[in-house]
């Protein structure tokens, strides 16, 4: 292995040459995979799913390129058409390769049941790194520039972009990295600023890829000497007003309103929610007090601060006495007074026989025992509309980790695309919000509706027949 004095080649084994460009190019792909492997990996999906993506999507993206530029300049190849496959010499076109990217994408993920736009919103904005790095690559093939310029032009920038923009005698402007910069600008908006907005609805990150690299390379575009034309046009101008356009009336829902819905899987915390609970976890919570901690007095406010967080983390607050004890002192004696204190929240019983006769997938993801949750459920005559029931004794975390929502979908053998989940606590819109659900927040929670608002549900409900309308009206892709 040596380091090669060609400007053009980063280093060589024997006759093999690795140039700057491909370096370049391989860092862009290795960014754009890494940190859309990270948010793919929070959706709760595993390596294996991300790494088939991305080996899927990399031979289209370069195919489409490469046809992309080979049809718009065909007379360079019809001579010699096997130069098409000659392909260390140039000639690739980035919007060929999204495209060819997105096509593969779109009919993998389709096939696998899942979401197009939730998997566009973690992979699409990276794209932007991945060509700020390939422009970099540009610079050193001393390609993808501007007009002749004189020496002057270059007094603002580093010596070293000067030294490489004199190609053949002349200065060129640098438009390489006019459009480099501006793609980093873009990454960073959209994932930084962008990404975290509790406004954004699902696709909305993809589109925004459409829409910004649509903008920075039409003006950049405008620039280039170098351009593929059809007839006077500017194929990629023309290219980037058609991903403005998509941008634009995705990002405003203009598709959602000819898209077809998907059903969710309604996934619904127990205590709080379907089941008022509440007299029966404050006259346990007393009764252990009283036995183990006479001298503490339980005030109406520490009542209200044990609804949604678990039995432990409730006692190891109050009392220094051991907590497994605690715990099972409850439990006990929750059991013995569960029939009678237990009651069912208005009309949620006629809500999810609606549910069920439109055929919509049901469950519930309690951190209470799991069969202390199917005898409340039994009790209030709900127990046959769950597909699923989650207790706290299935999973290692409880909310707001989302891992019970996670198991939920994995024993219903269904995605984790298309879920609402529902709850009446802080800890349930947490755990919504980190496993990507869609957030419900029951306003009728004793801790008051305001408690809710700090978290910021997707929608708010004062009765859970409202439910009913905000399911209905949820678009949910129909990509």
């Amino acid at each position: 292995m040596e380091f090669m004095p060609n400007p053009r080649v980063f280093l060589a084994f024997g006759n093999f040459r690795v140039t700057y460009y491909a370096l370049c190019i391989v860092v862009g792909a290795f960014l754009c995979y890494q940190f859309s492997k990270k948010y793919i990996l929070k959706m709760g999906y595993d390596s294996e799913l991300c790494e088939d993506i991305f080996y899927g999507m990399l031979p289209f993206a370069l195919i489409g390129a490469r046809l992309w530029y080979v049809v718009f300049e065909w007379e360079q190849y019809v001579s010699n058409p096997i130069s098409v496959f000659y392909v260390w010499q140039g000639g690739l076109g980035i919007y060929g390769g999204i495209l060819g990217a997105l096509l593969f994408g779109y009919f993998f993920l389709k096939k696998k049941g899942l979401s197009f736009l939730r998997f566009g919103d973690a992979i699409l904005p990276n794209m932007l790194l991945a060509q700020f790095c390939g422009r970099w690559g540009n610079f050193f093939n001393q390609e993808a520039y501007g007009r002749a310029v004189s020496a002057d032009f270059f007094k603002y920038f580093p010596a070293f972009i000067k030294e490489k923009m004199f190609i053949n005698g002349t200065y060129y402007e640098p438009t390489f990295l006019y459009e480099g910069i501006g793609n980093l600008i873009g990454w960073i908006i959209i994932t930084f600023l962008y990404r975290k907005s509790d406004e954004r609805k699902r696709g909305d990150l993809f589109y925004a890829y459409l829409l910004w690299y649509g903008t920075v390379r039409f003006f950049v575009e405008g620039l280039r000497s170098d351009s593929l034309y059809i007839g006077p046009i500017r194929v990629s101008q023309l290219t980037s007003i058609i991903l403005v356009l998509i941008g634009t009336l995705g990002i405003l829902g203009v598709f959602r309103k000819f898209s077809s819905k998907k059903k969710p899987v309604l996934l619904f915390d127990v205590d709080g929610t379907l089941i008022d609970s509440d007299e029966l976890i404050f006259d346990s919570f007393r009764y252990v007090f009283s036995k183990y901690e006479p001298d503490l007095e339980v005030t109406d406010e520490m009542l209200l601060s044990f609804l949604g967080p678990s039995l432990f983390e409730s006692f190891s607050k109050w009392s220094t006495k051991d907590t497994n004890m605690l715990v099972d002192e409850y439990r006990a004696y929750n059991k013995t007074k569960h029939d009678e204190l237990l009651k069912e929240i208005p009309n949620a019983k006629e809500t999810l026989a609606y549910f069920k006769e439109q055929g919509y997938t049901i469950g519930a993801v309690s951190t209470k025992f799991t069969d202390t949750v199917h005898q409340g459920l039994k009790i209030c005559g709900i127990d046959e509309y769950m597909d699923v029931v989650i207790g706290g004794d299935m999973v290692q975390n409880q909310k707001p980790n989302p891992e019970g929502i996670f198991k939920a979908c994995d024993e219903l053998k269904v995605g984790y695309d298309y879920v609402v989940f529902t709850g009446d606590s802080p800890a349930d819109i947490k755990g919504a919000k980190n496993f990507g659900a869609y957030s419900v927040g029951c306003a009728w929670t004793r801790k008051g509706r305001e408690i809710l608002d700090v978290e910021k549900p997707n929608s708010m409900i004062d009765d859970i027949s409202e439910l009913k309308d905000i399911v209905k009206e949820l678009s949910f892709d129909g990509d």
